[in-house]
C-alpha cells in the first residue's frame, strides 16, 4: 500500500467570531446586556444563563471541529480511492512538457465494491467523486474568455472512446440510451 500523503487536517471550521469569543468565556457586551435585561431581579439566574451560553458555544465549536476533521478524512479517502496522486503526476508532467495542465474534478467515478453480507459475497458499484487529468490538446475553453477561463461561457472537451467504452455509457443517468444506440449503428 502507498502511504497516505494527502493531509487530513486541512479542513477547519469557519471561524465565527461571536461564537469563538463566547466559547472562550468572553460574552459580548450587547449579549451580556440582553441577559441582564431578561433577569433584572435575579443575578444568579443571569450568571447561570451566561454559563449555559458559554457551554453551548463550546459544544458548537467542538462539534464543528469534529465535523471538519471527519470531512477532511472523508475527502482524503476519496482522493486515495480515485488515485488523485497519479492524476496530479500526469498533470505535472504535462506542465513540464508543454507548460500547462488540466485537472478536472470533482467528476463522478463508478467504483466496484465487494463486501461480505449474510454469508455471501456481494458485488456492487458505488459512485465516488474524483479528479481526472485532461489532455490539454483535447481541452477547448471558450475563445472569449481572454486570460481568465472563468470569464468564458464554457469549455469543450474532446474524448476518444472505443465502441466498448461507448456502449458502457448506456444506463448512466447522464447519457441518453437511444442516442447511444443511434451512434452505434
Amino acid at each position: 500500500l502507498l502511504p497516505a500523503v494527502i493531509p487530513t487536517q486541512v479542513i477547519r471550521p469557519t471561524p465565527i467570531p461571536d461564537v469563538d469569543e463566547i466559547a472562550r468565556g468572553e460574552v459580548p457586551p450587547d449579549l451580556q446586556k440582553q441577559i441582564d435585561q431578561n433577569n433584572p431581579k435575579d443575578p444568579a439566574k443571569a450568571d447561570q444563563e451566561e454559563k449555559n451560553l458559554v457551554i453551548a458555544a463550546r459544544e458548537q465549536v467542538d462539534k464543528a471541529k469534529k465535523m471538519a476533521t471527519a470531512a477532511g478524512k472523508r475527502i482524503a479517502d476519496w482522493h486515495i480511492e480515485c488515485q488523485w496522486q497519479a492524476q496530479v503526476r500526469m498533470v505535472i508532467e504535462d506542465v513540464g512538457r508543454i507548460g500547462t495542465g488540466v485537472l478536472k474534478g470533482p467528476v463522478p467515478i463508478e467504483k466496484p465494491t465487494v463486501k461480505w453480507a449474510n454469508g455471501q459475497l456481494v458485488m456492487g458499484k458505488k459512485i465516488i467523486p474524483g479528479s481526472i487529468r485532461i489532455d490539454p490538446c483535447n481541452f477547448f475553453p471558450d475563445g472569449a474568455c481572454g486570460e481568465n477561463i472563468h470569464n468564458g461561457g464554457g469549455t469543450w472537451e474532446r474524448d476518444y472512446l472505443s465502441r466498448k467504452q461507448f456502449r458502457a455509457l448506456k444506463g448512466r443517468q447522464d447519457y441518453i440510451d437511444e442516442q447511444i444506440d443511434k451512434c452505434l449503428v
